[in-house]
């Protein structure tokens, strides 16, 4: 499944999926791959990925920034084989990717894994006021 955030689906679906992307761009992603689903939260100072990761560990989850992307791999342990009656969700490999914009800075990315969410938080860049040019 891929999310489209900065619009470049136009005109590859119809009018009103146009309208609602409009109303919700955020410029912060290029383009969003997604496996597993995620929220995206935009922030004053960050943008922060929540990542649904039910079943696995921080160790079965490994972060990387490839040619200005965010990758996330979740591989799972090997585990014995489970008997059982009804399985909803499993914790199966997965690779979610996240384009970023150079408004984020990737340098300083910090990640956690709590009850099951994979939270992503990067900072955005510090803003440059405009510096004043005297004309001679």
């Amino acid at each position: 499944m891929s999310y489209y955030i900065n619009g470049s689906y136009k005109n590859k679906t119809n009018a009103w999926s146009n309208l609602i992307e409009d109303l919700f761009t955020d410029s912060l992603f290029d383009t969003v791959e997604s496996r597993r689903r995620a929220n995206i939260i935009s922030r004053e100072k960050e943008v922060e990925i929540q990542l649904e990761c039910p079943g696995f560990t921080k160790e079965d989850i490994e972060l990387s920034f490839e040619k200005g992307a965010l990758k996330v791999v979740c591989n799972p342990k090997e585990s014995t084989e489970e008997k059982y009656l009804h399985q909803q969700f499993s914790p199966t490999q997965s690779t979610n990717l996240f384009t970023l914009n150079d408004e984020l800075d990737s340098s300083k990315t910090k990640a956690a894994c709590r009850d099951g969410i994979l939270y992503i938080n990067i900072p955005r860049k510090k803003q440059t006021t405009a510096k004043r040019i005297e004309i001679s």
